[in-house]
């Protein structure tokens, strides 16, 4: 797979390149599984971490141009103090947060299939279950939603990697 991060490409795939993240985890304390990854696995990392973005935020604004791969760069969308984002660049906040929600993807197997480890206790009759919270799996970190959050017009159904489920008793 090849990365695309040309702001507003046709065929973009990813807000981040590779060496941009790099310059960006050349700072950070917390970065050795970024610098110890592969190409591969950081280009597969930021692909991941900017399709995540794109359908569990409602970004403000609108896309800047109707050939454009990915939803930003976007037009008419203010900081919260109030700037006007330039609708052909990126928010620092944007590339922040696909930056460490990428290094949260390297360090953890979000598709393992943990569900049988939650449950804490079980009964059958009639019928109780409990949840080790504990062992929950947050598919995006606090720190990537609050900065996400930023630029989004509401909250994602998918924050914090809680899914909500109506139960009837019948």
């Amino acid at each position: 797979m090849a990365i695309d991060a040309e702001v507003g490409g046709s065929s973009a795939n990813s807000y981040v390149s590779i060496a941009d993240a790099d310059t960006f985890f050349e700072v950070r304390s917390y970065a050795s599984a970024w610098t110890s990854a592969s190409d591969e696995n950081k280009e597969a990392s930021l692909v991941q971490a900017t399709r995540v973005a794109n359908v569990s935020y409602d970004f403000l604004g609108s896309i800047s141009t109707q050939a454009q791969a990915l939803r930003w760069p976007r037009s008419s969308v203010y900081d919260q103090d109030g700037r006007l984002y330039a609708d052909d660049e990126l928010p620092k906040l944007l590339t922040d947060a696909i930056c460490d929600y990428a290094l949260y993807i390297l360090q953890s197997d979000l598709l393992a299939d943990d569900g049988a480890n939650l449950i804490d206790e079980m009964e059958i009759g009639p019928i109780r279950l409990d949840f080790d919270k504990s062992k929950e799996k947050e598919l995006i970190p606090s720190i990537v939603h609050d900065q996400l959050m930023l630029l989004s017009e509401n909250r994602s159904n998918l924050s914090q990697g809680v899914v909500s489920m109506p139960v009837t008793r019948t």
